[in-house]
């Protein structure tokens, strides 16, 4: 049901019994990406339905509204649920009376849902808030506390999963295994062989920069090749067919994947920045880039002149410089070489205001970002 059905209520409220919602979620409904014939999509939220409509009677309620909130997890802070909020609301004005779920970690797994709903039915005591399986009762006192109680070792339990998901994570690229994920751009769908057309416009592309072509101009091309950006979650519910966006090829021109280096970022931390600069999360092992079990589509040398080069662009336009112009200014990039690991030397701005930036403006610098060892620095001519 999308809304209130406003005849069974009042003939439920006529006949002296209780109108009612049910609650009914999955967290991930894997029939959305298994492609099993066998399974159809909300098969596990509608067995859930099932079960609580014949159960409705028992307790002397009348549905009148239903609140799927399917392939949605509960455990995630950042995650609003649609019609668990508007569950709440409904509760709040009256016009359900309590609501039927299957198990109190449908509802909540975390506290602050649980004490959302506790307070609820602290305020209103008469309503009906019954669980199929482990005996919750929302009417109760006793019922509200193994409610929180429950939800509280939801939490606890997410937590301890994520870390341990985590460690596995990070444990499998520190031994350069790539763990899942969506396809990369530049690479098939197996994320390990390279896909022939697009990985050749990435290499052309990651050799065009450091020459002088700007990011607007590869991602002019890109969209003139019928290129995309991933499709998320928010794009498939829009049905919006949204085209590049700067950021996207920028990312996709630095990302350390190109030649082969691996990176890991935790969760929290993707959580805490919508736009990563991927080079410096490059996985080190004894001082050297972990290499990834995938094919690169660039050497790593061209790799860190394109993004060499567009750090100084951005560093560059943070000075409020002029625009970017295409003859180069540092002549030794990618072509001197450290004394001490024979990596090339990449072009570095000194801080502005500083006397080295008085006086040289830049440095060249063996970069440990880049996959060198970082130990040798020498100045750019005296201005």
């Amino acid at each position: 049901m999308s809304c209130i059905d406003v005849a069974a209520r009042a003939l439920a409220l006529e006949q002296g019994r209780t109108p009612v919602g049910i609650y009914v979620r999955l967290s991930e409904d894997k029939a959305l990406r298994a492609g099993n014939e066998d399974r159809e999509e909300g098969e596990q939220v509608a067995e859930q339905r099932r079960r609580l409509h014949e159960a409705a009677p028992r307790f002397g309620c009348v549905i009148v509204r239903e609140y799927n909130d399917n392939n949605t997890p509960a455990s995630d802070p950042f995650i609003i649920r649609r019609d668990f909020e508007q569950m709440l609301k409904d509760l709040e004005s009256g016009e359900i009376r309590g609501f039927l779920f299957t198990h109190s970690d449908r509802v909540a797994r975390l506290e602050y849902d649980a004490a959302r709903v506790n307070r609820i039915f602290a305020m209103f005591p008469s309503y009906v808030g019954r669980a199929l399986d482990g005996g919750t009762d929302l009417s109760t006192q006793e019922g509200r506390t193994m409610f929180m109680v429950q939800a509280t070792m939801g939490a606890y339990e997410v937590a301890n999963t994520k870390r341990r998901v985590s460690g596995t994570n990070k444990a499998r690229a520190m031994r350069g295994k790539k763990h899942g994920g969506p396809r990369p751009f530049g690479w098939n769908d197996d994320r390990e062989t390279l896909h022939p057309k697009e990985s050749q416009d990435l290499l052309n592309a990651v050799r065009a920069i450091p020459g002088g072509k700007l990011v607007g101009e590869i991602r002019k091309e890109w969209i003139e090749a019928g290129y995309t950006p991933r499709a998320n979650k928010k794009s498939r519910e829009s049905g919006n067919n949204w085209t590049l966006q700067h950021s996207t090829v920028e990312a996709r021109l630095v990302n350390p994947r190109n030649c082969g280096y691996m990176v890991y970022i935790p969760q929290q931390l993707h959580r805490e920045s919508s736009r990563l600069w991927l080079p410096d999360h490059v996985l080190y092992k004894d001082g050297k880039p972990v290499i990834g079990d995938w094919e690169p589509a660039c050497t790593p040398e061209e790799w860190a002149a394109c993004v060499s080069t567009l750090e100084l662009r951005k560093e560059a336009n943070r000075e409020g410089s002029p625009a970017h112009d295409t003859s180069p200014a540092y002549f030794l990039t990618g072509i001197a070489r450290c004394g001490e690991c024979f990596f090339p030397m990449r072009a570095t701005l000194y801080t502005k205001g500083t006397g080295a930036y008085a006086k040289y403006r830049f440095r060249y610098q063996c970069r440990s970002s880049l996959g060198g060892c970082g130990g040798v620095s020498r100045v750019g001519p005296p201005r």
